[in-house]
C-alpha cells in the first residue's frame, strides 16, 4: 500500500480502488449538477427574471428566455468541469504496454461502464470530450466497450473538417473504429465524406505535411476500406495522388520502389555511409546547421521510401482481388 500511495498513477490502476474512485466521481458529478440547477433557479428568482401573468411563482415557466441562456451557460460550465475530470481519468488509464494485463483490463471495463453512464446522463459530454481529444491508443477500447459511442456519427463530420491536423488524425482513427463496430449506412456516408475531405486537403498542405499526415492515417483508412470495400477505389486515388506529391517534392524522385527486404539491406548500408559522413563533417568543424540539414535530408528520404512502400503494400491485397484497376 505504501508503494501505491507514493505512486498515484499506479494507485488508480488497482481495479477495486479505481471502482471506488468512479463511485466518488459519480456522486461528485450528481452533486455538482444539483448545485447547477439550484444556481439556475436562484438566478431566475433574484437575477431579474420576470413573472408571466397567470402563472404560479413556483413554476419554472415564469421566467424569461434570458434566464434560459444563463442556465445554459452554467450547464456548459458544469460540462467543462466533467470533461476535465474525464480527461484525467483517460490519461490515468492509458495502458503502459501493448499487452494489457488482467488488472488493467478490469480497470478499463470499469472506465467504459462509467463513460457510458455519464454519456447517457449528459449527451453533450461525449461531443465535448472527443472535440478535446485523447490518446488514439484508447479509441478502439472505448468504441468497442461504450455502447453510446454510436452517437459520434451525428457530429463527426464537424471533427473531420477542423483545421488542426492532430484533431484530424484523431477523427480518422475514431471513425475507422466506429465503422468496424457499427458498419451501418450512416458510417458509410461519414467514411465517404472523410475520403473526399482528405483528397481536397492534398492541394492545401505542403509536401512534407502530406508525407507526415498521410503516413499516420494510412492504417485507419485501410481499416475503413476493409469494412466498406466500395470505397477502396476512392481511397486508392487519394493515396496515389499523395504518393505522387511526396515522390516528386520530398527529396530525389524514386523511379522504381525497392522490395521491403531490399530496402532494409540498402538502409543498413546507407546508415553506415551517413554515420561516416556525419563523423567527417564533425571532424571538419562544419557548422551545426549544415550537419542538421544533412541529417534531415537523409531522414526525409527514408521516411518517403517507407511511406511509398507502405501504401503499395496496403493496397496490394485489394489489387490482387480485382477491387482496384490500375489502368483507372
Amino acid at each position: 500500500m505504501y508503494d501505491l500511495l507514493n505512486n498515484l498513477h499506479n494507485f488508480f490502476r488497482v481495479a477495486p480502488i479505481f471502482k471506488i474512485l468512479l463511485r466518488v466521481l459519480h456522486c461528485y458529478f450528481s452533486a455538482a449538477r444539483l448545485a447547477v440547477e439550484q444556481k439556475i433557479v436562484i438566478n431566475a428568482l433574484v437575477g431579474g427574471g420576470k413573472r408571466k401573468p397567470g402563472r404560479s411563482s413556483s413554476s419554472p415557466a415564469i421566467f424569461e428566455e434570458n434566464n434560459t441562456s444563463v442556465g445554459e451557460s452554467v450547464r456548459k460550465y458544469a460540462i467543462l468541469n466533467e470533461v476535465l475530470c474525464i480527461q484525467a481519468l483517460l490519461d490515468s488509464c492509458m495502458p503502459e504496454n501493448e499487452q494489457i494485463s488482467i488488472e488493467e483490463r478490469e480497470v478499463l471495463v470499469h472506465l467504459c461502464n462509467f463513460l457510458h453512464q455519464v454519456f447517457i446522463a449528459e449527451p453533450m459530454l461525449i461531443k465535448a470530450i472527443h472535440h478535446q481529444g485523447y490518446s488514439t491508443k484508447l479509441i478502439s477500447i472505448i468504441v468497442r466497450n461504450v455502447p453510446s459511442m454510436h452517437v459520434c456519427f451525428d457530429w463527426i463530420k464537424q471533427l473531420i473538417t477542423m483545421s488542426d491536423l492532430q484533431i484530424k488524425i484523431f477523427s480518422v482513427e475514431l471513425l475507422s473504429h466506429l465503422c468496424v463496430e457499427h458498419p451501418i449506412e450512416k458510417a458509410y456516408r461519414c467514411a465517404e465524406f472523410l475520403l473526399n475531405v482528405l483528397y481536397t486537403m492534398l492541394d492545401k498542405l505542403e509536401s512534407k505535411q502530406v508525407l507526415l499526415f498521410y503516413s499516420k492515417i494510412l492504417q485507419a483508412v485501410m481499416r475503413i476500406c476493409r469494412i466498406f470495400q466500395s470505397l477502396v477505389v476512392l481511397a486508392y486515388k487519394l493515396f496515389d495522388k499523395a504518393c505522387i506529391i511526396v515522390n516528386v517534392n520530398c527529396g530525389g524522385t524514386i523511379p522504381v520502389l525497392p522490395m521491403t527486404n531490399e530496402l532494409k539491406k540498402r538502409n543498413q548500408v546507407e546508415q553506415e555511409h551517413f554515420e561516416a559522413e556525419e563523423q567527417s563533417l564533425f571532424d571538419a568543424a562544419v557548422s551545426d546547421t549544415t550537419i542538421v540539414t544533412a541529417i534531415e535530408g537523409r531522414n526525409l528520404q527514408t521516411e518517403k521510401e517507407q511511406f511509398l512502400i507502405q501504401v503499395r503494400s496496403a493496397f496490394q491485397h485489394f489489387i490482387g482481388h480485382g477491387l482496384i484497376d490500375i489502368a483507372d
